[in-house]
């Protein structure tokens, strides 16, 4: 009974051989969108595992949508490779080894699958890209690299935060100028009503002076009025104390 047991699990494995084909991507920690994750993809011989399928990335949607997102073609598989893919999603994630059907030309058969794993989200949404080395042997193979929006994301951060320093520096430079022009203004009125008040105060000192002086009328009377003491008799009136006036157009007739 055991015999042929194993009699029909090996014609079974005959009939559908197990792929060797191993595809393993690092989970720790969890690859982000936009940046480049290495997935192993395990080569054992070229009987098992064929020289030319594709590499699909697809994204799990519940309940139970599958939704491809990349294709990345491999040529001349002949040796355990990394490959370098970029994500364009977030969320659960899995990638298949595809590969044309002998019997039907039009359809597809998935030979290898990695183990759901997780996306997180990136800093920036980009477009996948990938990059494709050769581990052993000297065959190397490279698929057109497409630059992520980042590098445009942080060229608009720069210009933008120049501006706003520009702005800043405008500001600064109005306030400053508005202040001196402000303290020039209060000097010179400052110094405008002290000159003023300077003129005002000699002005009131020179009047009130001329106010004090004599005139000729006043003076001549003053003489006639010491004359005729003199002549009463009165010696002491001689001296005359009064100080002469100044030069005056009147004339005593």
């Amino acid at each position: 009974m055991i015999p042929m047991i194993l009699f029909y699990a090996s014609l079974f494995m005959y009939i559908l051989p197990v792929p060797s084909l191993v595809i393993t991507v690092p989970t720790q920690p969890p690859p982000r969108v936009n940046d480049s994750t290495s997935v192993l993809l395990t080569w054992t011989s070229a009987e098992s595992d064929p020289s030319h399928f594709f590499i699909a990335v697809k994204n799990i949607f519940p309940p139970d949508l599958n939704v491809t997102s990349f294709i990345q073609p491999m040529e001349n598989f002949a040796a355990t490779r990394n490959v370098s893919l970029v994500f364009e999603y977030a969320g659960k994630t899995f990638i298949e080894a595809i590969k044309a059907s002998p019997t039907a030309p039009d359809s597809n058969i998935t030979f290898a699958s990695s183990e759901p794993f997780q996306v997180d989200e990136g800093l920036a949404n980009g477009i996948s890209a990938s990059f494709t080395s050769t581990i052993t042997g000297s065959t190397m193979e490279t698929s057109v690299t497409i630059p992520s929006t980042s590098t445009a994301a942080t060229a608009s951060s720069s210009s933008k935060h120049n501006h706003t320093a520009a702005v800043i520096a405008a500001v600064l430079s109005g306030i400053i100028l508005l202040v001196l022009t402000a303290a020039s203004v209060f000097i010179w009125r400052y110094h405008k009503r002290r000159n003023i008040a300077r003129q005002g105060t000699f002005s009131t000192n020179f009047d009130d002076e001329r106010q004090h002086i004599p005139t000729m009328p006043a003076f001549l009377n003053s003489i006639d009025e010491r004359e005729h003491r003199a002549s009463l008799g009165s010696p002491s009136d001689h001296s005359f104390d009064v100080p002469p006036p100044p030069y005056s157009l009147f004339i005593r007739e």
